[in-house]
C-alpha cells in the first residue's frame, strides 16, 4: 500500500468526505490460460476482475471503468484493443482515473519491453499501475521497477516456453498420425439415401447439406465416396435423350 492508498483507507474508515481515488481495472486472458493455474493465481477474466474489485473496496477506492481483452495475445499491445482504449481514455480525460489495478504483471502484457513502455506512458499521465498479486506498483521507485522488469521478463519467457512446447507437441503428434481440426461428421449411406429419396425430384445436395449442417462440398464428396454421386448436368442430358 502506498501513500495515496493509505490515505484512501483512512478516509473510508472515518467516513471523511474527501476525494476518493478513482480506479480502472484491466483484465486479459489468453487462449492458453483460461483457468486458475497450479500456483492459485487468477487467470480467468472473472477471477481477475473480482480480485481487483476486492482490493479496490478494501482500499476505499471507486472503480470507474473495467477494460477487458479476451483471447488476445499479450505479445503485442497493438492487438489489445481494450488496453489501447484505456490509454486513449486516460489521455483524453486526465481525471477519469488515477490508478489502474491489474491482477498480475503477466496480464498486462508478456513482452517485457512493450510492458515497460506502457508503464511509462501511464506514468507520464500521472497514473499509477498496481499489480495485486505481486504487490507492486509503479510508484515504488527503482527497486519496484527492477522487480517489475524481472517479472515481465519471466512472463515473456513463460509464454515463449508454452509456444515452443506446443509446437513440439504438435509436431510429435503429427508424426504419430494424429489428425488436427474439426472432427468429421459421420454421414452414413442410409441417412443420405433416405434424404435423397425423401422428395421428388430427389433432394438436392445443397439442401441435404443444409439439413445435416455441413457444406455442400462435403456432401458431394461423401456421395462420390459411396459411388452414389449423380452430376446434375448428366441427369439433365439423360432426361433430354429419354424425351427425344
Amino acid at each position: 500500500m502506498n501513500g495515496k492508498e493509505e490515505q484512501a483507507v483512512n478516509n473510508a474508515a472515518v467516513g471523511a468526505a474527501k476525494e476518493v481515488l478513482k480506479v480502472a481495472i484491466y483484465a486479459r486472458v489468453s487462449p492458453t490460460r483460461k483457468v486458475t493455474g497450479e500456483s492459485g493465481m487468477a487467470t480467468s477474466i472473472e477471477q481477475q476482475i473480482e480480485k481487483c474489485n476486492t482490493y479496490a473496496k478494501a482500499m476505499g477506492c471507486e472503480v470507474v471503468k473495467t477494460y477487458v481483452d479476451e483471447y488476445r495475445s499479450g505479445k503485442a499491445h497493438e492487438y489489445m484493443h481494450a488496453f489501447r482504449k484505456m490509454l486513449e481514455d486516460a489521455q483524453q480525460n486526465p481525471n477519469l482515473f488515477t490508478y489502474i489495478y491489474c491482477s498480475r504483471i503477466s496480464r498486462f502484457g508478456r513482452n517485457s519491453l512493450e510492458g515497460l513502455q506502457a508503464v511509462e506512458e501511464f506514468k507520464k499521465l500521472n497514473i499509477t499501475i498496481r499489480f495485486i498479486e505481486e504487490n507492486l506498483d509503479t510508484e515504488g521507485g527503482p527497486i519496484a521497477r527492477a522487480f517489475m522488469q524481472i517479472w515481465m521478463s519471466f512472463a515473456e519467457w513463460q509464454r515463449n516456453e508454452v509456444v515452443e512446447n506446443t509446437s513440439r507437441g504438435r509436431l510429435a503428434a503429427l508424426e504419430r498420425g494424429v489428425k488436427f481440426g474439426r472432427k468429421r461428421k459421420q454421414l452414413d449411406r442410409e441417412t443420405l439415401v433416405a434424404l435423397r429419396k425423401s422428395s421428388s425430384p430427389p433432394m438436392s445436395y445443397t439442401r441435404i447439406a443444409s439439413k445435416l449442417n455441413v457444406s455442400t462440398g462435403t456432401i458431394i464428396n461423401r456421395f462420390k465416396e459411396l459411388g452414389m454421386y449423380e452430376p446434375v448436368f448428366k441427369k439433365i442430358v439423360e432426361e433430354a435423350h429419354a424425351d427425344g
